[in-house]
């Protein structure tokens, strides 16, 4: 059996200092919660209302932002989704032109549950906000976020560097 040894000089109120934290390891936490459903008939990403600010402990760590909701929407029609740091845009889910639209052409109703990770390096330990939008594909019907009473989440964990 391993027996870890921690250096009483580097513990701060009983947790090793971050600094001593080996890459790799998460050094925080902060999760966001949105129950609120919001809808749009826009093919361009608009604001959904889950944001979540972090401030990183150092330049070098990464923010591993995870979100989950539940979009519906009318029939053909589908939902994208982007991620926005502060103020720019660092991530959609489709190609060049506009969002990826998960569940195109449904000729009835839908549902769908989403979950997306991705893994950003700000370059900052100054406060980061991030916010998660979403678009739909058929701009005469609505797109909804975060539907039937569902609680969309955002997690922003600090990967030390």
């Amino acid at each position: 059996m391993a027996i870890s040894l921690i250096n009483s000089n580097s513990l701060a109120s009983g947790v090793p200092a971050s600094s001593n934290m080996p890459a790799g390891s998460v050094l925080q936490v902060v999760q966001a919660t949105l129950t609120a459903t919001t809808s749009a008939t826009t093919a361009t990403l608009t604001d959904s209302g889950l944001t979540a600010t972090i401030t990183p402990r150092s330049s070098t760590s990464k923010i591993l932002v995870i979100f989950q909701t539940m979009g519906s929407g009318a029939g053909n029609n589908g939902i994208g989704f982007g991620i926005v740091r502060n103020s720019t845009t660092i991530w959609t889910s489709g190609y060049d032109s506009g969002p990826k639209y998960y569940s195109s052409y449904f000729t009835t109703g839908w549902n769908a549950t989403t979950t997306i990770n991705y893994l950003d390096s700000p370059s900052s330990a100054s406060a980061v906000t991030y916010k998660i939008q979403y678009a739909g594909y058929n701009t005469s019907a609505a797109t909804y976020f975060n539907i039937n009473g569902a609680t969309a989440t955002m997690q922003l964990l600090e990967i030390a560097g």
